[in-house]
């Protein structure tokens, strides 16, 4: 309560804010408050109250509006209103979140319907409701390497080095990872990215779950052949690599000549690198448990969103992350010009 009449007292003072309703004199509440605000880059946390802020911008500027929202860091739900099919579009293909609600409500998602949960700092696992939530409460297959010994050490530079060479970087079609990947990686796993999968919903709204890759991976081996493993798992589902084990470098170098996004490095990665490299969405490790505590700690001390140790040996989707589309359909109707317009 503190908290969320500081945030208003502070935007009151500016003269920002737009409404504000008397609350009782007895009792724990907050005043319902409108703020204004120059864009969602003036929030430096998520406020749970009743508070609205408003934000204007003109219409050209809407794809520099997503890429602010997007790096806010927070992921759970965005909404939108329009009747223009092209925008919708062009919003959720850019819009990082877990759910979004197309003309509709955002509140009220609804178990094997609207599978719910975010992204970055708004969530750290499957969505609550969904296909792959169940699997996450099984023990699954986690082996463990011991340690490789005589490896020489890659420090963080060497790893930022790695990772910035993939960053913006391009995959083929999912249909054509497969057989890309084969002739290094072996057989691997089928592309959960392939295509939105639809959900059962009420007549007169459109629910589908997509899964989309996480961005770069760290591979951390400990050895050759997890590491490979683990790249070829990871490349699979669209992802870009950096894979550090002994060796490593010459096995997956016919791969860099194809333009598959992997990059090698031969030797161990301090654990401390973890805690500042940049770039990185995921770490996977079959590593024993000492160096899984030290890399486990290493990424807790990181900034913003909390990063997955993958251990899983036969888990795609855990090198995915799901998002969510609810369209209401119903509210299509109306103006037909409107509809058809372009951008």
């Amino acid at each position: 309560k503190a908290g969320i009449e500081a945030h208003c007292d502070k935007f009151e003072r500016m003269e920002r804010v737009l409404k504000k309703l008397p609350i009782p004199e007895q009792g724990l509440f907050v005043a319902p408050t409108v703020i204004k605000l120059e864009g969602i880059q003036e929030l430096e946390q998520e406020i749970f109250g009743p508070v609205l802020h408003v934000a204007t911008f003109e219409a050209d500027e809407i794809d520099q509006v997503v890429d602010t929202i997007n790096a806010q860091g927070y992921g759970l739900t965005f909404g939108l209103h329009t009747r223009v099919d092209s925008r919708v579009e062009r919003i959720i293909n850019r819009v990082k979140v877990g759910n979004i609600y197309v003309n509709r409500n955002q509140i009220g998602a609804i178990v094997g319907s609207q599978p719910f949960g975010g992204e970055g700092l708004s969530g750290t696992g499957p969505k609550a409701g969904g296909p792959q939530y169940v699997r996450r409460f099984m023990k699954s297959e986690t082996p463990h390497n011991a340690a490789v010994s005589a490896a020489p050490t890659v420090t963080l530079e060497r790893l930022q080095m790695a990772i910035d060479q993939l960053q913006d970087y391009g995959w083929a079609d999912p249909v054509d990872r497969a057989a890309r990947l084969k002739p290094v990686f072996g057989t691997v796993a089928a592309a959960l990215d392939a295509a939105p999968e639809a959900m059962p919903g009420p007549t007169g709204e459109i629910n589908s779950l997509s899964c989309c890759p996480r961005g770069v991976v760290l591979c951390l081996g400990p050895d050759k052949t997890s590491a490979l493993a683990q790249a070829g798992i990871a490349l699979s589902q669209g992802n870009a690599v950096v894979a550090v084990a002994p060796g490593i470098e010459a096995a997956v170098a016919a791969a860099v000549g194809e333009g598959i996004p992997v990059v090698g490095i031969d030797g161990l990665v301090i654990a401390d690198a973890l805690a500042a490299a940049k770039g990185i969405e995921a770490v996977a490790s079959a590593a024993g448990e000492p160096s899984l505590r030290a890399y486990r700690l290493a990424l807790s001390k990181r900034e913003g969103a909390l990063l997955p140790l993958i251990t899983e040996q036969h888990a795609a989707e855990r090198f995915v992350t799901e998002r969510h589309l609810c369209v209401d359909t119903t509210a299509a109707g109306g103006n037909a010009s409107l509809i058809a317009a372009s951008e």
